[in-house]
């Protein structure tokens, strides 16, 4: 039994077309967000110890009696915090503190070029 090799030049010839179920048409694809970089364990410790040395470089001498947040005026009997850095003090409602040190948390992370919100 001998096979009949059919020339490269004759294929083209015999070749049965493919048949396509139904027309396609071509729609875009969405890019996809680019991953956020993974950080390491140190290297978030050291972006804490960043941004805290920048919020206490922030505290300036301010007169006890008022709040450095929200300037009024510490009555007596209410809860306050007192923050320090070297020799400046800085008292704050109870309840002002929090949202000064978020502000400045979110003014530092800025400022330092570690807002992970603005990279895309």
């Amino acid at each position: 039994m001998s096979v009949r090799k059919i020339p490269d030049s004759e294929r083209w010839k015999r070749r049965r077309p493919r048949r396509l179920k139904a027309p396609f048409a071509l729609t875009p694809i969405a890019p996809s967000p680019a991953p956020a970089p993974l950080i390491t364990e140190a290297q978030a410790k050291a972006e804490r110890a960043r941004v805290a040395r920048w919020v206490a470089s922030r505290i300036i001498c301010w007169p006890p009696d008022n709040c450095f947040h929200c300037r009024r005026p510490i009555v007596y009997g209410a809860k306050w915090v007192e923050l320090v850095n070297d020799d400046d003090r800085a008292r704050f409602h109870f309840d002002c503190e929090p949202a000064w040190r978020a502000q400045q948390e979110l003014a530092a992370r800025r400022a330092l070029g570690l807002d992970r919100s603005e990279r895309k």
